[in-house]
């Protein structure tokens, strides 16, 4: 299970930064479009959808805790019926931040 940990937390790494990334990317494309008069985005309600969507402990705001509890799902979620969660949450942890 260790080398199933340091591989799943090693593309979680990868995964993030390529969504990251891909907001960036969009965020400056909506941008650029809004300069230009060719859109208009509605900040606030993009703001609403995206907080409504990733508040992970439901208390209205986009905080540290929200990553903090939605980590802890993905690895609970990971280690399922696995008989050494241990040796996978600290591999997934180790490949996360070396990958």
């Amino acid at each position: 299970a260790t080398i199933f940990g340091a591989c799943s937390g090693y593309a979680t790494k990868k995964l993030a930064k390529t969504g990251g990334l891909m907001v960036g990317v969009a965020f400056m494309s909506l941008q650029l479009l809004s300069h230009a008069d060719i859109v208009r985005v509605n900040w606030p309600r993009v703001e609403q959808l995206v907080v409504g969507k990733m508040d992970a402990d439901g208390d209205g705001r986009l905080t540290q805790n929200d990553f903090r509890v939605a980590g802890l799902r993905l690895v609970h979620n990971l280690t399922q019926d696995l008989p050494s969660a241990g040796g996978f949450a600290a591999a997934f942890v180790l490949g996360f931040r070396y990958g």
